[in-house]
């Protein structure tokens, strides 16, 4: 048995890559920080294989094309997973333990033979040590575009489709009209190359653009990409330049100007470097100012380029501007230490290019030029060749090559330019680069109506309103009348955005605004806003005229209502002084430090306060204060100095020490402070004191030791070891580059994917991405591990290779991203991307993609495999086969070599479960157990070697941090009892920062029926937190200190609601401008004592102590939903924790349906106990402990229990008798009373079983489901039973009455057991529906499962039909026998008493029989509870208030226990059998 290891200190593992032309590959992980950039971070998940890529794959030696380090350790745990078959084990195979620095197969690779580096020491190596080349260049080239170059240089990959003729033939933009016409989806923008992004990434990232020119971000960071020398991400390696300033490409990312002579500028590879061969071009570099070192002393004499230039000569060589412009001189004596540039005589260029607007006017060899005089330049000298050539671009920019055809030209996106024939996108109007030769395209006035306005800057030039392209926004020229476009983020906002902090507060931030004919700005008609408040209080800027914003300050010693002095006839010490002399007019104080007005020295930035002379009235800077130099006639300036400084160390200077109270005084007050552009939100009356504390960072620092970082260009050089004291250099190249030097450009696919889940936010995917043709012939694959959790808003940088160098132009390529739940192994979803535009050498593909909730279903199957629709291409299906079959139709039967239990796709990509990594699947992952408090371990993807944590720790409500070790803050919130519980809840939690803008955090969270606590829980700080439900605010926390890592108890008090503004101003004021509303906010405070907060359209106010408002800007309009996709069923309404990266949705239900997803409906179902009563039972809480709903049902529970179970014996007992059977009717209501017995068990077991499951008391699921099939079922059929039963006991006995004697008491018999059978056969056939659609729905977020059924419409018509008739019918019957019993009855009366009137006889039959007509009455009072809930509310509205549905679902079974009642004790008959019963039952 061997060990399987790298390095000693620093493991590095070598892999095959699944690539068939590379071998011996290293991954790296980038860097967040390879770079200093000093922008915020967004992290950005990017690998990188370094590999050995040639041209030939038989360079390499076959002594080491063995299995390499981790294919041996894969193939070491095969041996292991098959000791049984171990024949089958290649049984040559070794296994190395390598020494350092030594690492590979046969332990033949090493980066340094001196040192020990890990890969990100060597990575930084290798980049950072690359000095810049001044003579010549070093580049890499593009090899697979055949033609002959109009440059010196090779053809770099991002010069196809720049517009530039490259190859004499054009061939460099030959297809690029494809790019040209491109339009993008509505959910899309359209980059300036024509190239499409999802919108959600335009300007969301500023180092890490989309678009292949980067036009998708802002460019305001100068140092990128000038640092992309050192960088070897997908920022540099995957972009081309940005159109405008810098568009000459160095080959790795790095942009230039085309002639930029700056020192250290330019390409740090040398690729701008001008050809210098000869003493003429030595010359001419010298002229044209060029940085070259050998200009001082040489050529010193004027006839320098005479003696060595020919008459007509080109410089630099070569085209210097879009592949055909030139630079032609006349030979002449020219001084080498001119200040100004040498202008050429001459510029040439191709003709037909520019024929619409530059005809030739001379010719040079064939070559068509201009005089340079007359290209009309307003510049006649230049002292930069930078500006010349800058302006020689712009005048030829027209000439740039579009290759549209007159066809393409009448397409929609095109725009034709002015007397031209020339036709550029319309997307390229009004973007700050002249394409039309007359420059119509910049002047064109109709671009604020274009498809792609949304994205553009809207601002007025020249008194239009224009719509400037994203291209030039931030670009260093003014495009706008103001400027607009170049301002910072807070600039363009300062002097139009109303701040409630700098109102009337001394200087004046906003532009002057007419309102109501007046000039309004911030410091107008501020007779309202206190002088001392919240944000003036402590600043040393006096704006109170008496200074009580300034006085009793941290640093004062004197009591309240007093001011620190010092008095002329004592300078020795501070003395308090009354604030009712400060601003009086009278100086009390040396300096007049009591009267600020009088030397004060203001601009809009800074405020500068001088010491006042007593006598000559002079103002002294502080600066001269005891500088043994009397500036003032009586010397107040010197006269309480007990030190003093110079002028280069000035007394008030923070250098000097031991300074005297009286000194500190004087210098601290004549200080002026810098005023602040941005004043933000405080909460505290006076500014923070504390001292803050920085750190440097300490720059990283790498042993060179002359290390040659140019050796394999952007590659890194890796030693092979060939003997034992010989070893050889090797090159490994990253995936954009290949050769022994890795000196050529690869063609590949550039993939960016950004994931969002709509649920499963604690579950890992699998994303394989695969490079395919159009025979699914696979070319390349990559996949990623996705946490939703842990992975929000993390976008994934990866290479797609073609399997052949160059790739087959004859193909169509895809990219199919496929994802699997990475627990379970089973597919989610599918998606293709065809890889547009081929002759693109590097095509960018930026997506979105959003993980369904559920798994997709198959279009249909085969016999080896299923096919899915793809989820953006629904007409296009694809098939995922077994294992161990591959092919378009899994027709295909191959070996797969994937580890079981692993996912095996098209027969060579293993998808791992979560304990396996490795190409196959063999390799198994250690344990994880790093998780404190019970969190969840998951571990990381195995292939981010360098990441601190190597596991992910999915932490319960209660914690946070890497490994769950910190307790979250959490914030129990309960209501008034005046307060009617919401069914959701919003927790708005106010993070004031004072030196930044406040951060808003928004919590939200389902407030179950019995819960009466809320409890959230937070890691972030916060001061104050606000609760908003139903469309109103109220301050629950507030508190200068921030709340973090505790437990808090919050109570939402109506006496705490913070009030609308238009509860406490009148529609006038409202409808008045901000700007003068503003003004008058702290009135409500001092109005209203009892006032804690309110709030108006873009604010909320709070009420402080002293009763001023303190407003911070508050977007009432936040949206909460679900943008992703809405988890909610039944159209409910969907809302998220956190809208940015949610792990929870919260569902608010329409009426009638209710459950965390909407699941379950009250509507178009019968009426349960399930549905009225499940929610309120709390699993695993006591019945002492449960709500007052389920308490109150179980009392009604055991009262019918036990009354109908006391009743139908009762009845039992009395129509068991023989003579009760004599008849029909007795036999009717021996069967009802069997029914009321088997209808009270029912009941009450439902109960107990409803019971029982919600509190988790047992948990099995077919006895749950087996009870949701009977149990419901039954009663329904039990309740109706017993009510055709009673019908069919007054059918007889209406007929009894009818017949009188004639009446057949055996045939009554005979019908009543057929009629009987008939009823249950009856009933229960027009139930059936019932349990067909019954079943368990569970609720995964309550954990609890409800017995429900739900109906289709038409059956839901059926329903509500038999119920109808189940219940009407009955009713109807009982009436009517009722009826008929009592006329017939008195009809026969009548004809016997013929003296009594009919209409007496009527009523004595009525007295006597009156119960036979109250019954039914009776019965049906009390079945109407559930007639008028099922047909007129049609559902429970809300599962929150079960009153009514609960006393309406018990009464619905009370007609079925009253037989006794009813029929037995109204009937001396039955009176007398149920008394004979008892008797012989007590004899017994």
């Amino acid at each position: 048995m061997f060990k399987l290891q790298g390095m000693l200190q620093h493991q590095v593992n070598m892999y095959d890559t699944a690539h068939g032309l590379d071998k011996y590959c290293l991954l790296y992980y980038v860097r967040k920080d390879i770079v200093d950039y000093e922008e915020p971070f967004i992290l950005t998940h990017q690998r990188i294989p370094y590999c050995i890529r040639l041209l030939n794959e038989s360079i390499l030696d076959e002594d080491i094309s063995i299995d390499n380090t981790i294919h041996n350790g894969l193939k070491y745990e095969i041996y292991l997973n098959n000791m049984d078959e171990s024949s089958s084990f290649e049984n040559d195979i070794l296994f190395y333990n390598c020494s350092s620095p030594w690492f590979g197969p046969r332990c033949s690779f090493a980066f340094d033979l001196e040192n020990d580096r890990s890969l990100d020491e060597v990575v930084l190596l290798h980049f950072y040590n690359k000095p810049m080349i001044t003579n010549g260049s070093i580049i890499t080239c593009y090899e697979h575009l055949k033609c002959t170059w109009t440059s010196l240089l090779c053809l770099d990959w991002r010069e196809i489709c720049d517009r530039k003729m490259d190859c004499l033939d054009g061939s460099d933009e030959l297809h690029c009209w494809q790019l040209e016409i491109n339009e993008c989806s509505a959910n899309e923008y359209r980059c300036h190359n024509g190239q499409c992004i999802p919108k959600e990434f335009f300007h969301d990232i500023q180092l890490n653009p989309d678009c292949l020119d980067r036009t998708d971000e802002s460019i305001r960071n100068d140092d990128y990409p000038d640092f992309c020398s050192r960088d070897p991400s997908f920022r540099c390696e995957e972009h081309t330049c940005r159109p405008g300033k810098t568009e000459y490409p160095c080959g790795d990312g790095q942009c230039t100007a085309e002639m930029d002579t700056r020192f250290g500028a330019g390409c740090q590879n040398g690729r701008h470097n001008p050809l210098l061969n000869n003493l003429c071009s030595y010359a001419m570099a010298c002229l044209m100012h060029m940085d070259v070192p050998w200009c001082d002393g040489f050529c010193t004499d004027t006839n320098c380029t005479l003696k060595h230039c020919p008459d007509v000569y080109e410089f630099p060589l070569g085209p210097i501007l879009f592949g055909h412009v030139r630079l032609m001189f006349q030979n002449a004596e020219r001084e080498i230490e001119s200040s100004e540039v040498l202008l050429p005589n001459y510029v040439c260029y191709n003709e037909n290019l520019c024929r619409d607007f530059l005809p030739f006017t001379v010719q040079f060899n064939g070559s068509t030029c201009r005089y340079f005089h007359q290209l009309g330049f307003d510049e006649t000298s230049y002292s930069d060749p930078e500006d010349l050539v800058r302006d020689i671009k712009e005048r030829f920019r027209p000439c740039l090559v579009t290759s549209i055809s007159e066809t393409n030209c009448h397409h929609s996106v095109m725009y034709r330019c002015f007397n031209s024939t020339k036709c550029i996108s319309k997307y390229r109007l009004v973007d700050g680069i002249n394409d039309c030769p007359f420059d119509d395209d910049e002047t064109f006035n109709q671009d604020c109506s274009f498809d792609d306005s949304l994205y553009r800057f809207e601002c007025f030039r020249d008194g239009k309103r224009k719509c400037l392209a994203p291209l030039i926004i931030g670009d260093g020229k003014r495009d706008c009348e103001r400027a607009e476009d170049e301002r910072n983020e807070n600039d363009g906002t300062i002097e139009s955005h109303i701040s409630f902090q700098t109102i009337c507060d001394g200087k004046t931030e906003l532009s002057p605004l007419l309102i109501d004919g007046r000039y309004e700005t911030d410091e107008t008609h501020c007779e309202d806003w206190p002088c001392n408040n919240t944000y003036t209080r402590c600043d040393r800027f006096w704006l109170c005229k008496n200074g009580t914003d300034e006085i009793n300050c941290p640093s004062s010693l004197c009591p309240e209502n007093q001011y620190d002095c010092v008095l002329f006839n004592d300078t020795s010490k501070l003395t308090c002084i009354s604030a009712s002399k400060i601003n009086d007019g009278t100086i009390d104080c040396l300096g007049a430090s009591d009267e600020r007005n009088i030397c004060l020295r203001k601009t809009p930035l800074l405020v500068m306060y001088y010491f006042h002379c007593s006598i000559d009235s002079k103002c002294i800077h502080y600066n001269g204060l005891c500088d043994r130099n009397a500036t003032c006639s009586q010397g107040d300036d010197e006269k309480f100095c007990r030190n003093y400084g110079s002028r280069r160390n000035p007394l008030c200077s923070s250098n000097v020490i031991n300074r005297t109270d009286v000194e500190n005084f004087l210098c601290h007050s004549l200080d002026g402070p810098v005023l602040p552009r941005i004043v933000y939100f405080k909460l505290q009356n006076r500014p923070n004191y504390l001292l803050e504390l920085t750190a440097d960072r300490e720059p990283r620092k790498l042993q060179s030791d002359s290390f040659d970082g140019w050796q394999c260009n952007r590659g890194l050089s890796v030693y092979k070891r060939m003997s034992s004291n010989q070893s050889e250099l090797h090159c490994l190249c990253p995936p954009a580059y290949y050769g022994d030097r890795c000196q050529y450009q690869n063609q590949r696919v550039s993939l960016t994917i950004q994931i969002q889940a709509v649920s499963d936010w604690r579950t890992t995917f699998v994303l394989v991405m695969r490079l395919i043709d159009d025979e699914q012939k696979l070319e390349s694959y990559d996949f990623i591990e996705y946490l939703p959790i842990r992975d929000c808003q993390t976008k994934y940088n990866s290479y797609l290779l073609y399997s052949s160098r160059p790739k087959d132009l004859l193909r169509n390529y895809s990219v199919q991203i496929d994802v699997f739940n990475k627990l379970t192994l089973t597919h989610r979803s599918s998606w293709l991307f065809p890889v547009k535009f081929s002759f693109l050498p590097v095509y960018r593909l930026s997506v979105l993609l959003t993980i369904p909730i559920f798994n997709s279903n198959p279009r249909h199957t085969v016999v080896h495999g299923r096919c899915f629709y793809y989820i953006n291409q629904p007409n296009s299906t694809f098939c995922l086969c077994d294992f161990g079959w591959s092919g378009s139709h899994c027709s295909i039967e191959q070996k797969c070599s994937c580890a079981k239990p692993s996912l095996c796709i098209n027969g060579s990509i293993c998808v791992c479960p979560l304990d396996r990594y490795g190409a196959r699947c063999y390799l198994r992952r250690s344990p994880c157990n790093s998780c404190s408090n019970n969190g969840q371990c998951v571990l990381d993807d195995s292939r981010y070697s360098l990441s601190k944590h190597r596991s992910t720790c999915l932490c319960l409500k209660e914690y946070f941090g890497d490994h769950c070790e910190h307790r979250q803050t959490q914030i129990d919130v309960s209501f008034d009892d005046h307060l009617q519980l919401p069914f959701s809840l919003i927790i708005h939690l106010i993070t004031v920062q004072n030196q930044a803008k406040h951060i808003r955090t928004s919590l939200m969270r389902k407030i179950g029926i019995n819960q009466e606590l809320i409890s959230f829980y937070t890691s972030i700080t916060f001061n104050i937190a606000l609760a908003e439900f139903d469309q109103n605010y109220y301050l629950i926390l507030l508190r200068d200190r921030a709340f973090f890592s505790t437990i808090l108890s919050a109570k939402i008090r109506q006496s705490h609601r913070c009030k609308s503004l238009t509860e406490l101003f009148n529609q006038t004021f409202i409808n008045q401008h901000l700007l003068k509303r503003i003004k008058f906010y702290h009135r409500p405070c001092q109005n209203q004592r009892d006032l804690i907060c309110f709030y108006d359209s873009v604010h909320i106010c709070l009420c402080d102590v002293n009763r001023n408002a303190n407003c911070f800007e508050f977007n009432h309009h936040m949206a909460y939903n679900c943008h992703i996709g809405n988890l909610c069923e039944n159209e409910g309404l969907c809302y998220y924790d956190n809208s940015s990266c949610p792990t929870t949705p919260i569902c608010v239900c329409p009426d009638c349906y209710y459950g965390s997803r909407c699941q379950f409906s009250t509507r178009g179902t019968s009426l349960s106990l399930d549905t009225i009563l499940g929610y309120h039972i709390q699993p695993s809480v006591r019945m002492s402990q449960q709500s007052a709903a389920v308490k109150l049902s179980m009392g009604i529970t055991c009262i019918l229990f036990c009354f109908g179970l006391v009743n139908s014996l009762f009845s039992l007992l009395t129509f068991r008798t023989k003579p009760c059977h004599d008849v029909g009717c007795g036999l009717y209501l021996f069967s009802s009373s069997i029914v009321s017995m088997v209808l009270t068990i029912v009941l009450a077991m439902k109960y107990v079983h409803l019971l029982i499951l919600q509190m988790k008391l047992i948990g099995n699921r077919r006895f749950e489901y087996m009870q949701c099939l009977v149990t419901d079922f039954l009663l329904r059929v039990l309740v109706s039973s017993n009510d055709w039963l009673i019908g069919c006991v007054a059918i007889e006995r209406s007929l009894n009455i009818y017949k009188g004697v004639h009446f057949n008491k055996n045939r009554s018999r005979q019908v009543a057991k057929r009629a009987i059978s008939l009823v249950f056969l009856l009933t229960v056939l027009t139930h059936m529906h019932d349990p067909w659609h019954r079943h368990t729905i569970d609720d995964e977020e309550d954990q609890r499962s409800l017995c429900l059924c739900q109906y289709s419409r038409p059956l839901q018509i059926y329903d509500w039909i038999i119920n109808i008739i189940h219940f009407a019918f009955p009713f109807l019957i009982n009436f009517i026998s009722a009826l008929m019993i009592i006329i017939i009855s008195a009809r026969n009366r009548s004809n016997i008493q013929r003296k009594k009137p009919r209409k007496t006889v009527l009523h004595e039959q009525f007295q006597q029989h009156k119960h036979l007509l109250i019954s039914p009455i009776v019965l049906i009072l009390l079945a109407v509870p559930r007639l008028i809930i099922s047909f007129v509310s049609k559902c429970m509205k809300s599962a929150r208030e079960p009153w009514l549905y609960l006393i309406g679902y018990y009464i619905s079974f009370i007609p079925s226990m009253l037989n006794f009642v009813i029929f037995v004790l109204p009937s001396n008959t039955y009176r007398t059998q149920f008394d004979h019963s008892i008797r012989n039952l007590w004899r017994s």
